[in-house]
């Protein structure tokens, strides 16, 4: 029994050291990119030349809403659409972005108030959490958004240069006018991919990764306090201390809601996201195209939608450790009963307290998409049976 102790205790810290690379939420550099994707955070950054920054984020959020619109209506207008499917699932992928946009845009304040609370609740429980280097902030934010915006470059600079059909066909309606120029050609397209690259695969791995961090922030506090809670009831049965360990629960249930209330429209939505590029890559390779057209198309698809699920398989399984935790703290409930009854020291109030204890401080938290559904293992089956049920059916169709 005294191993085992000692070997709860312990946990904190090893999970602290096997777990550093994952990098504990970090607010302050990965609030401060979202300036990159046009959702500044207005109330957040330098004093320094503040009407400056401000001017200047809301210029970038200004432009990105407007190009979210032009999107919307170019896939209902302006795309030349060669079936039925080809223009819903389109029209479905430019609403739900915007949708996704402004689930995140609208809960600004409410996100600064979650991390805010979710640092208390982490300095006060999880006291050995990694901080990231400047290193690493370099690392995080070239792959989030350097690699997805040199891929688009590179992309587009050979699209120019090797096919003048496909470059054609794939033009955007606004770029008309500047197709004959092959200097504005050559500079107008690359500045047009990236920033359709920043809408389109850059936003939700970005607020992905932020509810990532989010998340498993979270997780790693809520695990340490278990643990803490377990030793300290252990060691010292007392009414005193049952009442204190019952609010630690009791705050750790509103940190989880407030997580929840604010984070889980926008992860349905992320559900639907892959879904959709899913749709759509199938749906253009049903579609009568000439080769090199399909072939461009796919491959643009294939890239969006490996970026968004994989980065919402990674949360997911990051949403599933919650449920493991819960399981872990009903064994260390059992094992703190186990313990009192073991020693027959204790009066009937302690005794009575910490029955009322066991009841009231049961965990059964998950991290869920709007309700709609548990982030769990069981989830990626669910979602991999589903697209290709759906796939197999519009090919049919």
């Amino acid at each position: 029994m005294t191993k085992l102790k000692k070997r709860k205790v312990d946990s904190c810290s090893t999970d602290s050291e096997t777990n550093s690379t994952y990098n504990e939420i970090n607010s302050r550099w990965l609030i401060r990119c979202f300036i990159v994707i046009g959702i500044p955070f207005y109330d957040y950054g330098l004093e320094q030349n503040k009407k400056i920054m401000t001017t200047m984020k809301l210029l970038l959020e200004l432009f990105f809403t407007s190009f979210g619109v032009y999107l919307i209506y170019n896939s209902f207008i302006g795309f030349p659409a060669h079936s039925l499917f080809l223009f819903l699932t389109t029209a479905a992928l430019t609403i739900t972005l915007m949708t996704f946009r402004l689930s995140v845009a609208f809960k600004r304040s409410q996100i600064l108030h979650m991390v805010t609370a979710l640092k208390k609740f982490r300095n006060k429980h999880y006291k050995e959490y990694h901080r990231c280097t400047k290193y690493e902030i370099a690392i995080a934010c070239g792959f989030i958004i350097g690699i997805p915006l040199i891929t688009s470059f590179i992309f587009m600079l050979f699209l120019i240069q090797s096919s003048d059909e496909a470059k054609y066909s794939l033009k955007p309606n606004i770029m008309h006018d500047c197709v004959e120029n092959p200097t504005c050609v050559t500079l107008v397209f690359p500045i047009y991919s990236s920033v359709y690259t920043l809408y389109y695969i850059i936003t939700p791995s970005l607020c992905m990764t932020l509810f990532f961090f989010t998340y498993r922030t979270y997780e790693n506090s809520l695990k340490c306090m278990l643990v803490g809670i377990h030793h300290s009831l252990v060691t010292n049965l007392t009414c005193q201390n049952i009442d204190k360990n019952m609010s630690s629960i009791i705050e750790a249930t509103k940190v989880h809601q407030l997580i929840e209330d604010v984070l889980s429209p926008s992860i349905f939505l992320t559900y639907v996201l892959v879904f959709i590029n899913f749709l759509l890559l199938v749906t253009i390779n049903a579609t009568e195209f000439d080769n090199s057209i399909v072939n461009l198309k796919t491959v643009g698809c294939l890239i969006m939608l490996a970026w968004s699920s994989g980065c919402f398989f990674h949360l997911t399984l990051i949403g599933a450790k919650l449920t493991d935790i819960c399981n872990e703290w009903k064994y260390l409930q059992q094992n703190i009963v186990h313990n009192c009854t073991r020693k027959q020291i204790y009066g009937s109030d302690v005794i009575l307290h910490l029955l009322l204890f066991n009841e009231t401080s049961k965990l059964n938290l998950a991290f869920t998409g709007w309700g709609m559904f548990q982030l769990d293992r069981s989830l990626l089956l669910t979602m991999v049976g589903v697209i290709i049920s759906y796939g197999v059916l519009i090919v049919t169709i």
